[in-house]
């Protein structure tokens, strides 16, 4: 289950995102953001306004990173 950390200096250098942002960074498509934020293993947008959501460009960063490393994890094991 995928869970953001608590701030730490690097949030400060962090921006909101708008959908089309994080479906380019973590190459899913629409309905899969939602589905896997739904289940938890996806950051959560942030409210901004009544109907505006954006998403933390770190938080979604950091998850394709964890992404990689358990892919690359799984190659090594099954090597």
């Amino acid at each position: 289950m995928w869970s953001s950390t608590l701030p730490t200096i690097e949030t400060f250098n962090d921006k909101l995102i708008r959908l089309p942002q994080v479906l380019e960074i973590s190459g899913l498509c629409r309905s899969v953001v939602y589905k896997l934020v739904n289940q938890g293993q996806f950051p959560a947008q942030v409210t901004v306004g009544t109907r505006g959501a954006r998403w933390s460009e770190l938080e979604v960063r950091i998850w394709v990173a964890d992404r990689l490393v358990n892919a690359r994890r799984t190659n090594e094991s099954a090597a």
